[in-house]
């Protein structure tokens, strides 16, 4: 069964779900090992943040495009429709999440903004089923809650690493952080949380907008040309990033147009992994697995930052870090447990529900089971006396059948089966 699978899903050009998870791992690592990378080689002497974003979109732009050409053989000319889709991804995806994300930094500091990015999956979530891009899950099935779980303990842990890391430094040079905090205070603060928290609001609405305006629609043909829709973003994005840096040209600010030596190193990743390779990651995960899934794996990208700290710039993991580093790896067990169950489900195989908090369901399942097993011991007379029996409950059973209508469906022979076992 499982050759027969891969090879459906060779043909059908169809990854396999374990494939995209690896994909949107591959993604966190490379986000997460990006702000050590900028504290190891930016930390004497960097590059102004507004114009490195400048010269990591533009030097990003033409490389997807050159992706986008090996890959998918053809680059696409937008319509007016798809074209205003990809300009919003481009100011909502690109230029807005930098921007915000750059500003919440050297206002909050770097510390505040790497603890609030797990709130990314409640993001998505909450505007998925606001716009009813995905539907509501059944309150009745355990992975439902096991996804919720998971997503609040992976969050949780990953604030939880990134605040004791923080508290460990400041025990650790009590001088940096009143420094830190005094800047932060000038700076004002509030101003830095509430950028972040923009931010992290700007990539539930990119993932969103990718997946309801482009990879759920049947018609469209950007469907099938993920690179495509990433190249064009980015371009839209560095144009609108452009526009920004003009205001440091038209002020005579040339000096901020200059890139350190150590900043080179630094840029290079930026455009090959942290730009090219995980956005185009994230869009091709985003069109085979939902949005919610896509994100729900970001906290992640808190404990590469930590764990690749520990190596590159010599930092120690606190006592209480170990901690949420359990918490966040059961957050994420418990969100593949859950995509797991949500396979079976779409391939009309049985998963675990609640009866306790559903007797309905119970009674119904056990009323189908009944019939059907009596139905096939009898004579094919008594067989027919006996289902029109069963027929009768079937009216009185029509409201009840609407509550877990979710979970109801029909397998290949035509009989009911509601997803259940004991």
């Amino acid at each position: 069964m499982a050759a027969v699978r891969c090879c459906r899903c060779w043909r059908e050009r169809i990854p396999p779900t374990w494939l995209v998870i690896c994909g949107v791992l591959v993604v966190q690592f490379g986000f997460g090992l990006y702000p050590t990378l900028v504290k190891k080689l930016a930390a004497q002497e960097s590059a102004d943040p507004y114009i490195f974003s400048f010269y990591r979109d533009s030097c990003c732009t033409p490389l997807l495009f050159i992706c986008a050409l090996v890959a998918e053989r053809k680059i696409l000319i937008p319509d007016l429709k798809i074209l205003v889709v990809l300009i919003l991804l481009g100011f909502v995806g690109m230029f807005c999440n930098q921007l915000l994300f750059i500003t919440g930094v050297y206002r909050a500091g770097p510390d505040v903004a790497s603890a609030l990015q797990p709130i990314i999956p409640v993001w998505t979530t909450i505007l998925a089923v606001l716009t009813c891009t995905e539907k509501i899950p059944s309150p009745y099935m355990l992975h439902t809650w096991a996804k919720l779980l998971g997503m609040l303990l992976s969050a949780g842990g990953a604030i939880e690493l990134s605040l004791t890391g923080n508290l460990a430094s400041c025990h650790g040079n009590s001088s940096e952080c009143q420094v830190s905090t005094a800047t932060s205070t000038t700076h004002d603060a509030l101003f830095g949380y509430l950028a972040i928290f923009a931010n992290t609001f700007c990539w539930g609405i990119y993932i969103l907008m990718q997946k309801r305006c482009v990879f759920n629609k049947p018609q469209c043909r950007w469907k099938d040309y993920p690179v495509n829709v990433t190249a064009y973003s980015y371009f839209f994005g560095s144009i609108f990033m452009g526009m920004l840096s003009v205001y440091f040209a038209a002020t005579k600010q040339y000096s901020k147009f200059h890139l350190p030596d150590d900043s080179i190193y630094l840029l290079i990743y930026a455009i090959f992994i942290a730009s090219a390779t995980c956005y185009l990651l994230m869009t091709w995960a985003n069109v085979h697995i939902p949005a919610t899934l896509v994100t729900a794996f970001w906290p992640a990208n808190v404990l590469v930052t930590v764990v690749s700290s520990l190596f590159l710039t010599g930092d120690e993991l606190a006592p209480l870090q170990y901690f949420g580093t359990v918490l966040l790896l059961i957050g994420l067990f418990l969100v593949l447990f859950a995509n797991h169950m949500d396979e079976r489900l779409l391939a009309h195989k049985p998963v675990i529900m609640l009866d306790c908090w559903c007797p309905v369901q119970k009674r119904q399942r056990k009323l189908v089971v009944i019939s059907e097993t009596k139905s096939q011991d009898l004579p094919s007379e008594t067989a027919s006396n006996h289902k029109s029996l069963f027929s009768n409950d079937t009216k009185s059973e029509a409201d009840d059948e609407e509550l877990v209508s979710t979970s109801c469906y029909k397998d290949a022979s035509g009989r009911k089966n509601y997803g259940a076992i004991n």
